[in-house]
Parts: C-alpha cells; sequence; structure tokens
C-alpha cells in the first residue's frame, strides 16, 4: 500500500502529498491514529483525509488502517532481508522466495492498472520505430523486450553501447516510442537519451522503481515496480528484474491484442524464418 503511494506521489495534489509524506515515513504510527490526529499532524483538515483515503484507496480511514495493518505485517522489505538470511536452509530460502516474488507481483499489479498497461501498449503498437534503453541488469530485460517486439514485426532497436544510445535518440521523432528501464531512475546512461528523445517530441515510456526520481519526472509515462530501497545493495538485482520482466510480459501480450487477432499467424512467419538458420 505504501507502495501504491510512491507510485502515484507525482500525481497528488499539494494537500494530498501532506498526508502521503506522513504515511509513507510512518506507517506504524499511522495505525495508532484517529483521522482528527492525522489532521492535526499533516496540518490538513479531516475532510481531506477522508477524501484522500477514498480517491486512493476507495475505503474510509478505519478501513485504510486496517488494510495498513495486513500489508505491515507481511512486510515485503522484511521478508526479502530473510532470503539472504545464512541461518536458513536452503528450504526456508527457496519458500521465502517464493513467497516474495508473490507479493511482488501482487504489489506490481496494484502499482499498475490494467488500464494504463493498456493504452501504454496501444501507444507501443503504433509507434513507427521503438528505441529502447537500458545498462547493466535492466539490460537483459530491456534485450528481452527488444526481442519480443521484433517477434510482433515492430522495429525495436537496443544497443548496450551508452554512445550509441545517445547516437539512437538523436533519431527519435514523434512518430516513435522511446523506452528507458533504470531501477533507480537515476542512470545517467538512461537519463541522457531519455532527455534528448523528449527534446525531439518522442514519448518516452520508463520502467522504474518510483515516481518521484528523475527518470519518472522526464517520461511521458510511468510503470513501477516495487521499491525496496533499504535493500538495494544486496536484493534489487533479484526484484527489480522479476519486476521488470512481469511488467514487459504484460506489455507484450497486451501489444500482441492490439497487432493482431491471430497471434499464431505472426508466431509462424518468426519460426520460419529461424528455420533458415537450421
Amino acid at each position: 500500500m505504501i507502495g501504491k503511494l510512491k507510485a502515484i506521489y507525482s500525481t497528488l495534489s499539494s494537500k494530498y502529498r501532506q498526508v502521503a509524506d506522513f504515511i509513507i515515513h510512518n506507517p506504524d504510527e499511522v495505525l495508532m491514529l484517529t483521522i482528527n490526529d492525522l489532521s492535526e499532524k499533516t496540518r490538513v483538515s479531516s475532510a481531506t483525509i477522508s477524501r484522500f483515503m477514498k480517491h486512493i484507496y476507495g475505503m474510509t480511514f478505519p478501513q485504510v488502517k486496517v488494510a495498513f495493518a495486513k500489508s505491515i505485517s507481511k512486510d515485503f522489505d522484511n521478508n526479502a532481508r530473510s532470503v539472504l538470511s545464512y541461518d536458513n536452509s536452503m528450504f526456508q530460502i527457496e519458500k521465502s522466495l517464493a513467497e516474495n516474488l508473490k507479493n511482488l507481483f501482487e504489489e506490481t499489479i496494484q502499482l499498475n492498472p490494467i488500464k494504463k498497461i493498456i493504452e501504454i501498449a496501444k501507444m507501443i503498437a503504433q509507434a513507427e520505430n521503438i528505441y529502447l534503453f537500458g545498462i547493466g541488469a535492466s539490460a537483459l530485460a530491456v534485450q528481452d523486450f527488444a526481442l519480443k517486439l521484433i517477434k510482433l514485426g515492430k522495429r525495436a532497436l537496443f544497443n548496450m553501447d551508452a554512445n550509441l544510445a545517445i547516437l539512437n535518440s538523436s533519431l527519435c521523432t514523434e512518430k516513435d516510442v522511446v523506452i528507458a528501464i533504470s531501477y533507480s531512475g537515476l542512470t545517467k546512461e538512461v537519463l541522457i537519451p531519455s532527455k534528448k528523445a523528449i527534446s525531439k517530441h518522442c514519448p518516452v515510456i520508463c520502467i522504474t522503481s518510483d515516481s518521484r526520481n528523475k527518470l519518472s519526472n522526464i517520461a511521458t509515462r510511468a510503470l513501477c515496480i516495487p521499491s525496496t530501497e533499504s535493500m538495494i545493495i544486496r536484493m534489487t538485482a533479484i526484484y527489480s528484474r522479476y519486476g521488470q520482466f512481469f511488467l514487459i510480459d504484460l506489455l507484450y501480450m497486451a501489444i500482441m491484442k492490439e497487432i493482431t487477432d491471430n497471434p499464431d499467424k505472426i508466431m509462424e512467419k518468426y519460426k520460419d524464418l529461424l528455420l533458415e538458420l537450421k
């Protein structure tokens, strides 16, 4: 539930941000407060808080507190810490990892409504060229997405070389789309070509961990994966990768539905091309 607030934070009004800031930084304390207490601490009216809860969660304040209590009790970050605990057996690690991935996928769905997935899929399906940017661990997800798009008959361009990425961004037009993937949203090798694409009036779609980082702030549309900041050094290569691939697969299937009513026909064409190598 905290993840949802982070994902939509940039779209909130100043009053709603005051409430969101307090909840994000004091989730445990919120459970102990009345609506009047929260009003006093955030310096916004009780009516505003009620509207905030209804707008964000579709629930009353007491209902949100119950949902928060359940969410905190199975806190994703605390569970993530247990995966690499050397006191655990491999059996425990296996079970913990599977449970965390299930939670990761569920939270990713909450952060990215299917309506948004479909809208972004339409943008990609209608683009003349699709430029993809990403380095390091994110490059694996980018490369996979590029291959999937090519299978669908889309012109997808990706190169791990940062210099070539910047050169590619200079070719972008308003008829194209950029897909930029960076967990931190701070990677300059992704930010620089994305900014260049924006200057060329090319829409930029990003996949990142927070709606308030540099990449999501400049992007036309942003998809978010659950943030694991406190575990970024030890765990992000595990969880960010699964989150990225999950969103990519959702987009891939949504794009396929936009492009054709007969996906088997497209796949057969691709298989026929590869048969020449055998």
